[in-house]
C-alpha cells in the first residue's frame, strides 16, 4: 500500500500556508480595479528534490510563486515647447482647464456651499444680515418674520 502525504501538514504546515498565502495575492489582485480584470493569474509550487550520494537523504524546498496581472498604465498628454527668453524646455500636463482657474462647475459648488452655510439668501457682514440678491440690510426684527399686508390696512 502507498504511503501518501498529507500537504496540510506537509513541512509542519509551511506548504498549506505559502499556497493559502498565494491564494489571497492572487485573488485581491483580481479584485484590483487598477488591473486587467480578463489577464490570467497563476500559482506555481515547485519542488526540488537534492538527494545525497548515498540517496539515503534528500533534501527538498517548495518553493510557492504568483504571477499576478500588472497595474494598468495611467494615460496622460504634455504640452511642451522651449521659452523664448530663456531657451528652456517648459512642460505641463494638458488639460482642458488652467490648473488653478475656477470652472463654472466649480463657482457652482463654491456658491451652494455658501449658501448652505449661510442659511439661505442671508449673509453676514459686520454685525448686520445682509440679501446678497438685493444688497438690502435685513433688520433684526425682520429675519423670519412674516408680514401679513392685511392686517396692516
Amino acid at each position: 500500500m502507498e504511503k501518501k502525504i498529507n500537504l496540510e501538514e506537509f513541512a509542519n504546515g509551511a506548504l498549506s500556508e505559502k499556497i493559502n498565502q498565494a491564494l489571497r495575492e492572487v485573488t485581491n489582485n483580481v479584485q484590483d480595479p487598477n488591473t486587467n480584470a480578463k489577464a490570467k493569474r497563476k500559482i506555481t509550487c515547485t519542488f526540488t528534490f537534492s538527494p545525497t550520494e548515498q540517496r539515503d537523504l534528500v533534501a527538498a524546498s517548495i518553493d510557492v510563486k504568483t504571477s499576478t496581472a500588472p497595474s494598468l498604465g495611467i494615460a496622460t498628454a504634455f504640452v511642451m515647447g522651449k521659452d523664448v527668453d530663456t531657451n528652456e524646455v517648459d512642460f505641463r500636463e494638458y488639460s482642458n482647464q488652467v490648473r488653478g482657474q475656477l470652472s463654472i462647475n466649480d463657482y457652482k459648488q463654491v456658491s451652494e456651499q455658501i449658501h448652505s452655510f449661510t442659511g439661505g439668501n442671508k449673509q453676514e457682514v459686520t454685525d448686520e444680515m445682509v440679501d446678497p440678491d438685493t444688497g438690502e440690510i435685513i433688520e433684526a426684527d425682520q429675519v423670519n418674520n412674516v408680514v401679513d399686508l392685511r392686517a396692516a390696512r
